[in-house]
């Protein structure tokens, strides 16, 4: 049976994860790259005086929709596709720090923000996913990122077949994996099936929970069974928003809000739900764990190997708790716990049961 939820502080509450986010904050090379429709200046994140928030690496983000350096959100007028504040939103979960309001799973986290796009459906177009694989090789491709980030987060999908991720995409999430990065992904569960990038199996898929740890909206079983590894909260989540009205004025600041008080600026109303707050927690455990494991992850696997992802796979299956139901989706559904996570001991590497080895699926080649 798990414990419900505290929503409004998500941050680790037993005494490893205490201690692995004290050493996270304390770290200068494990930051999470935050790929979304980019960040807004919430007070959620801390003061932005001065320079802003310190955990927030702003100088290293970029644009890739605009293709211009600060990957700050526009807040762009809402279509049918657009998503504006998603960025905020997601990362108010990860890291946000406002005691009384919203904390987040990791408070004070270093993050490299990207913005790739205006909809967490990648405005359902094969050729918006193209963004989010520039961004994935923007970090491998300058080593003062490349050998600071040690997750990627990525709230979005796009379902396959029509519409399928580009190879773009699909190539950098190889060379990410190879690296040793954790890709974090969203599964969607609001189509009828797992949605890439978060489908790749060398991605890890994460699903979203009630707070009373029963499943949230879920796709087929076997589906869900395959692509996705673990589940976290992801139902009525409380999280902070910022939006633009249309009577204001060019250039004016957006507007800051928290679930609370929230006038419906660009979100869907409450209660406020999906597998992309789900995986901005997910990716602060990764990160967590990524820290507080390094260097038995350098000794046993090497500083980046394709392995490091395996083995936070084969953890958090191993540690994570069974969700309540009946039948087989609830046997496959598990939710994360930290504690156990980072107490659970490293997988050997080999091809002996329970040892691990590297996904020989290319996310290049993978469209199903």
């Amino acid at each position: 049976m798990v414990a419900p939820f505290q929503k409004r502080d998500l941050s680790p509450k037993g005494p490893a994860g205490r201690a692995a986010l004290a050493r996270l904050i304390a770290a200068d090379d494990f930051v999470i790259a935050h790929t979304d429709t980019g960040y807004t200046r919430h007070p959620v994140f801390g003061t932005w005086a001065a320079g802003g928030p310190p955990n927030i690496l702003t100088a290293l983000g970029y644009d890739f929709v605009r293709d211009t350096p600060d990957a700050a959100d526009p807040l762009p007028p809402q279509t049918v596709l657009d998503w504006p504040g998603h960025g905020t939103r997601t990362l108010s979960v990860m890291i946000g720090n406002a005691p009384g309001e919203l904390v987040g799973a990791a408070p004070g986290a270093k993050v490299i923000p990207y913005r790739v796009t205006d909809s967490p459906v990648f405005d359902m177009s094969t050729s918006s996913t193209r963004h989010l694989g520039r961004a994935i090789d923007f970090v491998l491709d300058y080593p003062h990122i490349a050998s600071r980030v040690k997750v990627i987060s990525i709230s979005m999908g796009i379902p396959g077949w029509p519409l399928s991720p580009s190879k773009v995409l699909g190539a950098a999430i190889d060379r990410a994996y190879e690296a040793g990065i954790i890709i974090v992904a969203a599964a969607g569960q609001k189509t009828d099936r797992v949605t890439y990038p978060g489908r790749y199996f060398r991605t890890i898929g994460v699903g979203a929970v009630n707070a009373d740890g029963t499943v949230w909206d879920k796709h087929d079983v076997n589906d869900e069974a395959l692509y996705v590894d673990c589940y976290m909260l992801g139902a009525d989540v409380l999280r902070a928003n910022s939006y633009r009205l249309p009577a204001d004025a060019p250039g004016a600041p957006p507007h800051t809000c928290y679930s609370g008080n929230d006038p419906d600026g660009g979100d869907d109303p409450p209660p406020h739900s999906g597998t992309s707050y789900a995986t901005a927690q997910l990716a602060a455990v990764a990160a967590l764990w990524r820290c507080q494991r390094d260097a038995e992850l350098r000794a046993k696997y090497g500083a980046a190997s394709p392995l490091i992802t395996e083995a936070f796979r084969a953890a958090v299956k191993r540690t994570s708790s069974l969700m309540q139901g009946t039948g087989a989706f609830a046997d496959a559904a598990r939710i994360v716990d930290l504690e156990a996570l980072l107490a659970a001991p490293l997988p050997d590497a080999g091809n002996a049961p329970g040892e691990i080895g590297p996904s020989p699926y290319l996310a290049v080649n993978q469209v199903s």
